[in-house]
């Protein structure tokens, strides 16, 4: 045997072992590789591509259509988010703004909007025009149906022009229901079934409704379109307020608010001042009210020279008047009923109330529709008395967007605790279990966590117009 040579049983040991070593780095980096691959697919699902950078984004032709008269506060959010990313739609309208929305927009969209789209006031139907030819020459992206189910059901050109372009198309769903969203089901089967279709709900019970009745059509015609229609949900809020850092609130809370058409069939208003009446009658005083006789009004109490009084509570009813509840005659100077305002009016008259009661009558607000009332108390930093209930169906609300009280605790009964400084949940152990709500600074941070979220939906929304 050679100087420095290993004997041959030796030298096979070596060599099995070099074997079992390569091999255990081959198996190692297969591993590696397979664990670098799933978590990019992970990735894939949850993300979107880091190229949609502002660059990207605002290369991008999109056109917002509003056909339809209402939904403003919804089109200042679309335009305000599409904004913030660096992308400036083109806005065609039928109609001017209502109620002086314009100056609104004004503050943060100062680029006005085409209304060239025109109704035969015969037929009552809106003919072809610009907006159409637009779609057909292929102009567009991606375009935004602010009122989606009415454009593309009773308006049969935007529907055709948009199912022979290759634009994606966003249908903001704001009564996902059969009797809602369901009258243009054929349309969004014809587009979804091209795959450039995203319904956008207003909150988290909408979303999860109009899903539940995509996947109820899908089950039922065993048509694949509805299973190629992506849910999407945002927040719609925009700069409502000139400056938010303004906002004060009263310390004993004494102006409440409904806001919202004022109609009896959509709040319940003749409920709730009839049981505050009964609540205010067995202590006047510390409601900030005194009674000269039986059934007479009740009068604000007068300062005395020395000392303090309850401020007076006071029920702010404003919207547009439809059925108007019956104002008891003690209650007519508590309870002030704001009809019409304009919008700059109205959201600085929400901006100075202390707590938004949504008060409302049926359950469609909690299964099937977004209230206006909800994002229009975040705007203006106006608490909302909430029920588990409401926090479920608002999914983004927390505090202190919130004021909690139990379900078994009526609206009434909640304002007296609130201005006697009562505490709403003594005694309760819904809290972590109805509900579990993350806490956040202040307003601002509470904000900032609702733009970032919109901002990562639209991001995922805009990936796909880019794919298209």
């Amino acid at each position: 045997m050679q100087r420095g040579s290993l004997p041959p049983k030796q030298r096979g040991y070596l060599a099995v072992c070099c074997i079992v070593i390569i091999i255990c780095i081959l198996w190692f980096y297969r591993n590696q590789v397979l664990l670098e691959a799933t978590a990019s697919y992970r990735t894939s699902l949850t993300s979107t591509p880091t190229s949609l950078n502002h660059t990207s984004l605002s290369s991008l032709r999109v056109a917002v259509v509003e056909q339809e008269e209402f939904h403003n506060e919804v089109l200042g959010a679309v335009l305000s988010d599409l904004l913030r990313l660096g992308v400036r739609p083109q806005v065609y309208r039928s109609v001017p703004y209502l109620y002086r929305f314009g100056d609104v927009l004004q503050r943060f969209y100062p680029y006005g909007f085409d209304q060239s789209i025109v109704k035969n006031e015969d037929t009552g139907v809106f003919q072809p025009g610009p907006v159409e030819d637009a779609i057909r020459a292929g102009e567009y992206d991606l375009v935004i149906l602010n009122s989606c189910h009415w454009a593309i059901w009773w308006e049969t050109n935007i529907f055709m022009a948009l199912n022979s372009s290759d634009a994606h198309v966003i249908c903001i769903l704001h009564t996902p229901h059969e009797e809602g969203i369901g009258k243009a089901r054929f349309q969004y089967s014809a587009l979804g079934a091209q795959g450039r279709f995203t319904g956008l709900s207003l909150s988290t019970h909408t979303q999860d409704a109009a899903m539940k009745l995509f996947d109820k059509w899908a089950d039922k015609e065993h048509d694949r379109s509805w299973d190629k229609i992506p849910v999407e949900y945002f927040v719609p809020i925009f700069p409502a307020i000139s400056d938010p850092q303004a906002i004060h609130k009263s310390r004993i809370p004494s102006k409440f608010v409904i806001q919202g058409s004022i109609d009896t069939l959509r709040r319940n208003y003749d409920g709730l001042i009839a049981e505050l009446l009964q609540i205010m009658k067995a202590d006047l005083h510390s409601w900030g009210y005194y009674q000269e006789k039986e059934g007479s009004p009740f009068l604000p109490l007068k300062k005395p020279a020395h000392g303090a009084i309850p401020p007076p509570f006071n029920l702010h009813l404003i919207g547009h008047s439809i059925r108007e509840p019956k104002i008891p005659d003690e209650m007519v100077n508590v309870v002030h009923i704001r009809d019409s305002p304009d919008f700059e009016e109205f959201y600085g008259t929400l901006a100075e109330m202390d707590v938004l009661i949504p008060a409302f009558s049926a359950d469609l607000y909690l299964t099937a529709v977004a209230s206006s009332s909800i994002p229009a108390a975040v705007m203006t930093r106006t608490p909302i008395l909430a029920s588990p209930a409401h926090l479920r169906a608002y999914g983004y609300l927390a505090p202190p967007a919130v004021i909690v009280r139990p379900s078994s605790m009526s609206d009434a009964e909640a304002i007296s605790r609130l201005r006697a400084g009562l505490p709403l949940l003594e005694d309760t152990a819904i809290q972590g279990n109805r509900f579990d709500l993350p806490e956040y600074r202040d307003w601002d941070a509470y904000t900032e966590s609702l733009l970032q979220s919109n901002t990562v939906t639209w991001r995922r929304i805009l990936a796909r117009a880019i794919r298209n």
